[in-house]
C-alpha cells in the first residue's frame, strides 16, 4: 500500500484487510498522524476465524467506535464477522463526523436472487446500527457518511449487454438494496414515556447523485475500438472467474443530519439534491494504479472518493471541507491442499489446520 501525501490535511480513508494486517497498517500510518481503530475480534459472536476486513483511517482523533456483526450469513460468509465498522470522529470542538464502513454478503457469482434477501436484511440492521448511533451522539454528529463494498451490482444487465454504461438504468437488486435502506423503521423512545415512534433515514448515493449512473467497480475491462476485443484491467488481483463482470459494488451514501432536513420523516428529492450539491463536491473514482508491479492496480476493487463540506451547528452556512476515500484492499491468500477454503495466513489459520490434521489422523488411525 502506497503512502498517502502528507499535504492532504483534510483526508480520512476506509480500508479492506485481513484483520493479521492491522497492526501493520496501523504502523504504517502512525508515521502520517493517522488513528485508527478496528473490528478485529473473531470470539465474540462465536467462533468465527475470519474477520470482516474493515478498518478505518483519519488524520482526526477517534473517540468513540463500535461494530456490528450481522446475525445471518451464508456459505463462506458465515465464517466471518461481516457487518459494520463505525467510527465517531472529531474534527473540531463543536464539529464530529459518523464514518460508517460497510461489507456486505457475497453474491458469488449468483445473478439471481439466492443471496439478495440476506443482503437486504443486513441493509436493514446497518441502518438501524447507524440510527442508533446517530441518537446516542445526536448532539454532537454534524454529518453522517457510511461507504464501503456493498456486494450489490448497481448495472442493470441490459446496460451491460449493449455496452451502455453511462444511461443511469439501475438494476433491481440495487433497488431492492437502496429502499432497504431507505425505509420507514420503528423505534422505542428513551425518555420517561417511552413510546413507538415511526423514522426514516435519508440515503444519498453520492456517486449515483454526481454521475447519474453506478460507475464500475470491480472487473472493468478494455475494448479494442478496432478489434472489438475485451481485456480485463485487472487481470493478476482479481479472480479469474470475474475478471470482466463490469460490477458496480462499491458505494458512498451521505445521511444529513436532522437540522439540515426540513422534515426527519419526509424530505423531497429535489429537497436531497440541493442538499447533495452545497454539502458534496468533486466525486472521483480512484483507480489505484501503479507502475512497475505485476498488477496494475493496488485493489481489485476500484474506490470512490468525495469532498464533504461540513455544515457547523451554530452557523449552518459555514462549512468544513473533509476529503474522504474508500478502498477494497486484495490481501493475499493461501489455498490449504484439499481443502476448498481460501484461509489468510495467521494464528487463527494455523489453529484450524492444526485441528484439521488431527482430525485426519484420528480417523486413519481408527
Amino acid at each position: 500500500m502506497h503512502s498517502i501525501p502528507d499535504q492532504d490535511k483534510h483526508k480520512f480513508g476506509l480500508y479492506e484487510s485481513s484483520f493479521s494486517h492491522h497492526h501493520q497498517l496501523k504502523h504504517m500510518f502512525s508515521k502520517y498522524n493517522y488513528f485508527a481503530t478496528s473490528n478485529a475480534s473473531i470470539y465474540k459472536h462465536g467462533f468465527r476465524p475470519f474477520d470482516s476486513g474493515l478498518f478505518i483511517l483519519s488524520r482526526y482523533p477517534i473517540i468513540y467506535s463500535d461494530h456490528l456483526v450481522f446475525k445471518q450469513a451464508a456459505k463462506a460468509d458465515s465464517w466471518s464477522t461481516k457487518g459494520a465498522l463505525c467510527a465517531l470522529i472529531q474534527i473540531e470542538e463543536h464539529v464530529h463526523i459518523l464514518v460508517v464502513t460497510v461489507h456486505l454478503q457475497a453474491d458469488y457469482h449468483d445473478r439471481g436472487n439466492q443471496y439478495l434477501e440476506l443482503q437486504v436484511q443486513q441493509a436493514r440492521e446497518l441502518r438501524e446500527f447507524v440510527f442508533a448511533k446517530q441518537r446516542k451522539f445526536k448532539h454532537l454528529i454534524n454529518a453522517t457518511v457510511c461507504l464501503g463494498d456493498f456486494n450489490v451490482d448497481g448495472i442493470h444487465a441490459c446496460r451491460k449487454n449493449n455496452f451502455d454504461l453511462f444511461n443511469g438504468i439501475t438494476s433491481p437488486r440495487y433497488d431492492s438494496l437502496f429502499a432497504a435502506l431507505n425505509e420507514c423503521f420503528q423505534y422505542t423512545s428513551s425518555n420517561n414515556n417511552a413510546r413507538t415512534k415511526t423514522r426514516k433515514l435519508h440515503w444519498i448515493d453520492v456517486g449515483y447523485e454526481f454521475l447519474k449512473h453506478h460507475p464500475v467497480t470491480f472487473g472493468n475491462i478494455e475494448k479494442d475500438e478496432k478489434t472489438g476485443e475485451i481485456t480485463p484491467t485487472e487481470p493478476v488481483l482479481t479472480e479469474t472467474y470475474c475478471t470482466t463482470d463490469q460490477t458496480a459494488l462499491d458505494y458512498l451514501f451521505y445521511i444529513p443530519a436532522d437540522h439540515i432536513v426540513s422534515s426527519v420523516n419526509k424530505v423531497s428529492k429535489e429537497e436531497l439534491q440541493r442538499i447533495a450539491k452545497e454539502h458534496l463536491q468533486n466525486l472521483k473514482l480512484e483507480k489505484f494504479q501503479v507502475e512497475n508491479q505485476p498488477f496494475r492496480h493496488l485493489s481489485d476493487h476500484y474506490g470512490l472518493s468525495v469532498e464533504l463540506k461540513v455544515p457547523r451547528f451554530a452557523h449552518a452556512s459555514e462549512y468544513l471541507p473533509l476529503k474522504m476515500i474508500t478502498c477494497a484492499k486484495k490481501i493475499k491468500s493461501q489455498r490449504i491442499p484439499g481443502i476448498n477454503l481460501i484461509l489468510p495466513m495467521n494464528f487463527t489459520t494455523l489453529l484450524v489446520a492444526l485441528v484439521l490434521v488431527i482430525a485426519v489422523l484420528a480417523i486413519m488411525w481408527y
